[in-house]
């Protein structure tokens, strides 16, 4: 799970520097990193092998879970969502972001774990998720951009309720049992923060907080194709 004490320093970080040009977010995330690294040092790789970009991989649900964070006066809420899919490349395709997806993942927003029922419900109702009309929210990644063997920003799109706002995620490769052709599965973590009210999605504010923390953790095994999700 997420070291959350830097993943929040990353959020602030987010939050004040959306929409930045490709090379300033990329040194300005290097520096994220840098400063939350020794959260990481058990997953440090030393490089990434190039046979692993050259393929696409798909999400195992098993191993994997998406997670939304919101603060609230009567306490933090955590939302787990149970039934996705979705495939992505590891490939940095930053001067071909405009002919290609990179990342592809749909979310079940029926099917999700709160830890108390209420709150499910709340969540689920016309006033939050809608999920009667909008029974999922999804992501396309646009462009993958690493500035380290195992650090990059995916840079997409994320739709919920029908409206659409560019995101973009702090992405770690935190494991990899790549063999010499590119078969072995994959692990990965990754961050963003966005605001409920750019969703249209403004009930019980400020009462419950417009910011939303999103944490992904994937496990991922190569598909058999290469990707296209044009």
């Amino acid at each position: 799970m997420f070291n959350r004490t830097g993943y929040l320093i990353a959020s602030l970080f987010v939050m004040c520097n959306e929409f930045a040009l490709a090379d300033p977010v990329a040194v300005a995330y290097a520096s994220i990193a840098n400063s939350v690294k020794d959260s990481y040092q058990d997953s440090s790789l030393g490089g990434v092998d190039a046979a692993l970009n050259q393929y696409a991989y798909k999400i195992e649900l098993e191993n994997s879970s998406i997670e939304f964070h919101v603060r609230s006066t009567i306490g933090d809420v955590w939302v787990t969502f149970n039934d996705f899919e979705g495939d992505f490349s590891l490939i940095d395709n930053r001067d071909n972001s405009e002919n290609s997806s990179v990342a592809s993942i749909e979310v079940n927003a029926k099917k999700m774990d709160t830890r108390r029922g209420m709150v499910k419900m709340l969540l689920k109702s016309s006033g939050f998720l809608d999920v009667g009309n909008f029974p999922s929210f999804k992501f396309t990644g646009s462009s993958l951009e690493w500035f380290s063997d195992t650090q990059a920003i995916l840079k997409g799109e994320l739709t919920i309720r029908d409206v659409t706002r560019k995101v973009n995620f702090y992405v770690e490769l935190v494991d990899s049992s790549v063999d010499a052709i590119g078969s072995g599965p994959v692990d990965l973590k990754a961050m963003a923060t966005i605001k409920r009210s750019d969703f249209g999605i403004t009930t019980m504010l400020p009462v419950v907080g417009d910011q939303v923390d999103l944490y992904i953790n994937i496990n991922a095994s190569r598909n058999d194709a290469y990707m296209s999700m044009k």
